[in-house]
């Protein structure tokens, strides 16, 4: 994928949707980054990141993107969160907004997750393949767990010593959460996401060329 600075990105109302449009769902819970890996994407600070984290408040954006070497137009789909015992409803939203999207197919889905969280009540597999399960007709559509937050242990205030410890047993949740994946997904593979514009776009070439 080309990089976006030769477009404008900008947020699109979803009647602007196109059925040539290439449309990538982002889904995760609250404050795994799902915001601001669409801002990175789209070189461009089009969403609030703080305000989003107010997930009762918010409604599903949509930006659109254009990939200037295969002239695609890339819709990137920003969701309430979901999972979220506070906010049971976000997961209608969602399912009312596929709805809702007209001839605009789905082409892939990110599903983001913490790799700082040491201990999840259900695992990303089994939440996404409920979610899956209760979609209409299914979603037959490429699908990554994408961890987030690995920057997390590069903060001045973290010592050498306990970044060293931290990532091990990132490591190890990182095994275990690919396990998960695969029994449950089918796929074995979990990608990173270092917080970094080029990071946030060889995620989307992968989704992208799956999705071909």
């Amino acid at each position: 994928m080309g990089f976006f600075k030769d477009f404008l990105s900008k947020i699109i109302p979803i009647d602007s949707l196109r059925s040539s449009d290439v449309v990538i769902l982002i889904i995760g819970p609250p404050g795994v980054g799902k915001t601001t890996f669409i801002n990175m994407a789209a070189q461009r600070t089009l969403l609030d990141a703080q305000k989003s984290l107010s997930a009762g408040t918010r409604d599903i954006s949509t930006v659109r993107c254009k990939d200037p070497v295969s002239k695609r137009s890339i819709v990137l789909v920003d969701t309430p969160a979901y999972p979220d015992e506070q906010m049971p409803t976000n997961e209608y939203k969602i399912k009312d907004w596929m709805k809702k999207k007209r001839k605009a197919k789905i082409s892939g889905i990110l599903y983001l997750h913490r790799i700082t969280d040491n201990r999840v009540t259900t695992p990303p597999g089994e939440t996404y393949k409920k979610f899956k399960g209760g979609l209409a007709g299914g979603v037959d559509t490429p699908v990554l767990l994408v961890t987030t937050m690995w920057d997390h242990w590069s903060r001045p205030n973290i010592s050498a010593e306990q970044k060293e410890k931290a990532l091990r047993v990132a490591e190890l949740r990182l095994n275990q959460l690919t396990e998960d994946w695969k029994d449950n997904v089918g796929e074995s593979v979990v990608e990173r996401h270092d917080n970094t514009q080029s990071s946030a776009l060889r995620i989307l070439d992968q989704l992208l060329a799956a999705a071909k």
